[in-house]
Formats: structure tokens, C-alpha cells, sequence
């Protein structure tokens, strides 16, 4: 597989350069890309100083490799200057580097003696760092390799922004100073004697905001694009944090998430959509084609991925998308199982395989489907609630309260005013303890009272589930009236419809539905819950029941 090669470049320092380079690999590599991280700026390396990263200090790397092909005439062995470093952090993808160096006492004298220009003027040059390409595309199954170049006008940056890269992401500063300099770099770029012209993506940064007006900084811009010649394709803001420290943004929980990082993000997705006959570009051009229904590019395109990338999840998984589209479900089925099975962290193979089994009624499938997707994600992110939301529901449906209650326990803890959360939390603990908490049932019934209107499908399920919050309040004529409505809201919809069903905790046909909430009303006629909780003298103020954090799930 052939990487694609983007070089980072600025024409002074202060830029963000290598945050922006380091902080677009995590990224990617989060997204299941495995990236080479190549630190080319050999005077002033950085790629070290993100203790995230979890890098070796003082290994051999693009010094000692370069100077060593010098020495011998012949390449080294690469894996002796590459490292797989174990970050702090969990990526579906691999993060590799290629530092610059040992940086010991030999560092810098094994660094001038490099040359670039003589080994370039004998033609060595070249053939050295065509070799050193191969082989990482031959040693490394790499879908991009990202290289940190030195700023200036230099020997190493014309090697950085001519020979390695596919694409160019020039970072400049809106000054005279930056923006001349990228400009000259881009024009020698232009006119430079290749045979493959590298790709640019022009980035103004670090670009102020606040105290600034919005129109000094266009203006700025659209001086900018007159000097160098092309639009400027993206803003990164100035972030204080950004200047104190090398620090990897994107790390941020979702509630954290600053408007750097949306940059950094739209970064990748651009350099992604420049990428055309990688995985990402492919898969893209996949989506666009069966989002407009054009059947024969689409079908042109998984040929693409079934041929090269049939060994990649998201490859897999664009693959079902395509024969759910243009086939059926079912036929998509295997795809998906196929998806995730080379990736358990992959929610769009999950979500279909749980509806899948859902359909089937297969709740240890779910459970067992769920429990795979949460220990690949590590327990740092055993908070996803959505899925565990799924897992709860299932266990609901096995008569297993008890291990649900702490899902909805975490549910409940994300948002204390969902309604469906703390109904879980509710009848989680009434079924595993046979006795009714008033206080929780009370809180239920305060939410209700306050939701919002909904379909006549979710109405139907909602009124049959608020009998249990009535009748556990000791408001037994309350109770019934609801389970009447659950029948009425019912009534008119299609036979083909599903309801949620309470009793079983889980989706069933209307008329089962409808039976349900018959013997559900029986029940009550006696006195009791439809599982035999006698009412009245089974509730309690408190049941004393703990959940423990961990994931949720919902029935209302």
C-alpha cells in the first residue's frame, strides 16, 4: 500500500507547525489510520516534547539513517530508526515515528556532515531518499506518513516540500514576513523541474480573535491569497494554551472540545478529501456516489476497496453500505459481521449487527455484541452510553435487572432530567429487589409530567410504562387509566407496527402489544404488577440500591 506523504511546512517558527501535524495524526490514527510521524526538522526537533506520545528518548532516527546510507552506499535497516511508541491514549490506528535523532554529542556534527546539496548535485540524493520511500511502503502498511519540515529557505525544506510529499500544508502568519516567505516557497514549487508537482493546502495561523475586529483579520487574508498566489484554505485560531505548552487538543472529552480542535479537524478532513486514491479518499468518493444514487460509480468504487483495502474495517464497512443500498440488508449482514470482527470499536458495524439481533430477539447476542465493543474500547471509555444503553435493554429482556442497573445508573448520572433514564433506574431495581421505591417512582412521575409531546408509537409505550410509576405510588386507578391510553394510542396504527413493550423490554408486533397490555391491566384488577409484586405493601421510601458507574440504556 502506498502512504501519502504530507509534509508540514512553515517559513518561520511560532506557527503551531508541529502541533498541527501531531494533533491531524492523532486524529486520523483515532479514526483507524496508521500514520509515520517523520521529524525533518533536524536544527529544532519537537515531535519528542508530546509526552502523549510516549516516545523514546536519545533513539537513532533521520540523522543517523541518512548518515549511515551515506557511510555504507546501501540502505540500513529502517526498523533500527523507527519506533512504535504505546501512547497514554487508545487509537484503532498506529501512531509510528521516525524521530530526528539521538540529539547526544554526536548529533550535530553527523548532521552538517549530512550535506543535502552535495548528495543532491552526485545524484545519491535522490536515489537515498527514493529507497528510504520504498521501503517505509514496503516495511509499513501506512496510510499516510506525515513529515515535520524545517522552515526557511534550506537544503533539508526544499527536500521536505519537493521530493517527499503528495501535499503540502503551508501554516504562515498573516505578517509580511510569513506570507512572503510561504509565497516564495510555493513559487518555487511552481516552477521547479519535477515531474510530480505537490499538492498545497495554504493554512493561515495562528489567526487572533476576540479583541481583534473579524474584518482586519479578512482583509489580512485576502492580502494574504494576493501574495501567495492561491485562497487561503483554512483559519486556525491562537489558543493560550497552545503557547505555554506541546499539548495534543484533541485528547479533550467531548464537553471540552475548543474551536481549535474543530480546526485541527477540518485540517484532517480536507487533507482526507486531497488523498483520492487512499482509503479515505476512495471511501468518500464511495458515499458521495451512493448518497446521489449513482449506482455505477458507486459499484466502481468497492471494486476499489474490495481489491485494495478488503482487509480494513471501514473498507468492510462502506462495502455493507453499499449492499444494503443496491441489495438488501440481509446480504449486507456478513459485511458487517466481517467489520466488526477486524474492529470491535466500529459503531456503524455494531449498530446494525444489534437491530440485526434485535429483530431476532437474540438479546445474548446483543449483550454479548455490546461487551465486545466495551472492552475493545478500554475502561477509560466505558462510559459510552448508547451503548450501553443497548446492553441494559437486553439484559432487561433476559430478566437480568440486576447487572442492567448500573448502565442506567450511568445514564442517569449523564442526565439527571431524562425521563427514560430515571424510569430505568426505577424498574431496574423494582424487578431485581421486588420492591417499589416511592421516591424514585415520585421523580419519575415529576419528569412526565413536564415532557413533551411525542408519536403515537413512543405515546403508546410511554403510557404503558408510566402504569408501573402510578401503581407503585399507590394511584391505582391512575395506573389503569394509563395502561387504557396505552391501548387507545395504539389502536390506530399499522398492524406491521412495533411497539416497545414494557413488560418484555423489548419491541413486539402491535397485536402483542395490545395483549401485553391486557394482562398488564389483569394484574392490576388483583392488586398486583404483572409480575406478581403484590401493590401497597411492597413499597418502600428507599430501596437502598447503589448502581456503579459504567454505561445505560432506556425504555420510554
Amino acid at each position: 500500500m502506498k502512504p501519502y506523504w504530507v509534509t508540514f511546512y512553515s517559513y518561520k517558527g511560532g506557527v503551531g507547525r508541529t502541533l498541527a501535524m501531531v494533533n491531524s495524526a492523532v486524529i486520523l490514527a483515532r479514526s483507524g489510520r496508521n500514520v509515520l510521524l517523520v521529524d525533518f526538522d533536524l536544527e529544532a526537533p519537537g515531535l519528542d516534547s508530546f509526552p502523549e506520545l510516549g516516545l523514546t528518548i536519545g533513539r537513532p532516527g533521520v540523522v543517523e539513517y541518512f548518515a549511515d546510507f551515506i557511510a555504507s552506499r546501501k540502505a540500513p535497516k529502517l526498523a533500527n530508526y523507527v519506533e512504535t511508541p504505546t501512547p497514554t491514549f487508545r487509537t484503532r490506528g498506529n501512531i509510528i515515528v521516525m524521530p530526528s535523532g539521538r540529539k547526544d554529542r554526536e548529533y550535530n556534527r553527523r548532521r552538517d556532515g549530512l550535506n543535502w546539496s552535495e548528495q543532491y548535485d552526485s545524484g545519491f540524493g535522490q536515489l537515498m531518499i527514493a529507497e528510504w520511500k520504498a521501503t517505509i511502503a514496503t516495511e509499513y502498511q501506512l496510510d499516510y506518513v506525515f513529515v515535520d519540515s524545517r522552515t526557511g529557505l534550506t537544503d533539508i525544506g526544499g527536500v521536505c516540500t519537493l521530493d517527499l510529499p503528495d501535499l503540502i500544508v503551508a501554516l504562515l502568519a498573516l505578517n509580511r514576513q510569513n506570507v512572503d516567505g510561504v509565497a516564495s516557497v510555493i513559487s518555487a514549487i511552481d516552477r521547479a523541474d519535477i515531474g510530480r508537482r505537490p499538492d498545497v493546502l495554504a493554512v493561515a495561523t495562528p489567526v487572533p480573535s476576540g479583541s481583534i475586529d473579524n474584518a482586519a483579520i479578512d482583509n489580512a487574508v485576502s492580502a494574504a491569497e494576493a501574495v501567495v498566489g492561491r485562497r487561503i484554505d483554512l483559519r486556525i485560531s491562537y489558543n493560550p494554551s497552545a503557547a505555554l505548552s506541546e499539548k495534543i487538543f484533541v485528547l479533550e472529552s467531548t464537553e471540552k472540545r475548543s474551536q481549535l480542535v474543530l480546526e485541527y479537524e477540518d485540517l484532517v478532513e480536507k487533507i482526507k478529501t486531497k488523498n483520492v486514491s487512499g482509503l479515505d479518499g476512495i471511501i468518500g468518493q464511495s458515499r458521495t456516489a451512493r448518497e446521489n444514487e449513482d449506482e455505477q460509480r458507486t459499484l466502481i468504487n468497492a471494486t476499489i476497496l474490495e481489491r485494495d483495502f478488503g482487509s480494513r474495517a471501514d473498507a468492510v464497512l462502506e462495502l455493507a453500505e453499499v449492499t444494503r443500498r443496491f441489495g438488501d440488508r440481509q446480504s449486507a449482514l456478513p459485511l458487517w459481521e466481517k467489520a466488526f470482527a477486524l474492529d470491535p470499536t466500529l459503531l456503524g458495524a455494531l449498530n446494525p449487527l444489534i437491530t440485526s439481533a434485535r429483530i431476532e430477539q437474540n438479546y445474548g447476542r446483543i449483550v454479548e455484541l455490546c461487551d465486545k465493543y466495551l472492552v475493545a474500547i478500554g475502561p477509560e471509555s466505558a462510559g459510552d452510553i448508547d451503548v450501553g444503553f443497548k446492553k441494559a435493554e437486553a439484559l432487561m429482556a433476559l430478566s437480568r435487572p440486576q447487572e442492567a442497573i448500573p448502565y442506567y445508573f450511568t445514564s442517569a448520572e449523564a442526565d439527571p432530567t431524562d425521563l427514560t433514564s430515571k424510569f430505568n433506574v426505577a424498574e431496574a431495581i423494582r424487578r431485581t429487589t421486588g420492591k417499589a421505591d416511592q421516591s424514585q417512582w415520585s421523580e419519575v412521575i415529576k419528569l412526565f409530567e413536564k415532557k413533551q409531546p411525542v408519536s403515537a408509537m413512543r405515546e403508546s409505550n410511554q403510557a404503558q410504562a408510566m402504569h408501573i410509576a402510578y401503581a407503585c405510588v399507590g394511584n391505582l386507578e391512575r395506573a389503569k387509566d394509563f395502561l387504557q391510553r396505552a391501548a387507545l394510542y395504539a389502536a390506530p396504527l399499522p398492524n406491521k407496527a412495533v411497539i416497545f413493550s414494557v413488560r418484555r423490554y423489548a419491541f413486539v408486533a402491535k397485536t402483542e402489544f395490545l395483549e401485553d397490555n391486557r394482562y398488564l391491566l389483569l394484574a392490576l384488577e388483583r392488586g398486583e404488577l404483572w409480575d406478581g409484586m403484590k401493590l401497597g405493601d411492597a413499597t418502600v421510601k428507599s430501596t437502598g440500591v447503589e448502581g456503579t458507574s459504567n454505561t445505560a440504556v432506556g425504555s420510554l
